[in-house]
């Protein structure tokens, strides 16, 4: 799959035109959730204050911030553009990915986050990564 035609150097232009407008039925079900999973244990919690304190609950008076998809004006704001090169296997598999995870939450979803989101579980969970590694589309440990 290659780069739409008069993108440049950015291929996830076509998420610039995500709207930031969302009905208050789904505002109000994210605003409850906080955007975090329910299941998310202190430790870990203080981990990601510690990395980024505006995408965790405050710990010293108990309120929650808004969360990401609420602050930003656009679906770029507060990110930075970094080269991934991939395979075509798994650049064809992108939008199968976020189909998915929009069929999960019941709502539109722009690809930057589905991406953001995978290489942050991916950060929390090295041990999958490992396990991907490992096999032979990579190779590592093998023999």
């Amino acid at each position: 799959m290659g780069m739409k035609e008069g993108l440049g150097d950015d291929p996830f232009a076509d998420d610039t035109a995500e709207s930031t407008s969302e009905s208050s039925a789904t505002n109000s079900v994210k605003a409850d959730t906080g955007g975090q999973s329910a299941n998310t244990d202190v430790e870990q919690a203080d981990t990601r204050s510690d990395v980024n304190p505006t995408d965790t609950a405050s710990e010293s008076t108990g309120s929650r911030t808004l969360p990401y998809i609420y602050k930003r004006d656009a679906v770029k704001d507060g990110r930075s553009q970094r080269p991934v090169f991939l395979r075509d296997y798994n650049e064809d598999r992108i939008p199968e990915l976020t189909d998915a995870v929009e069929d999960d939450l019941g709502e539109s979803v722009p690809k930057t986050d589905v991406l953001e989101a995978a290489l942050e579980t991916a950060i929390e969970n090295p041990e999958m990564v490992a396990a991907t590694l490992r096999t032979d589309r990579y190779g590592y440990d093998w023999e």
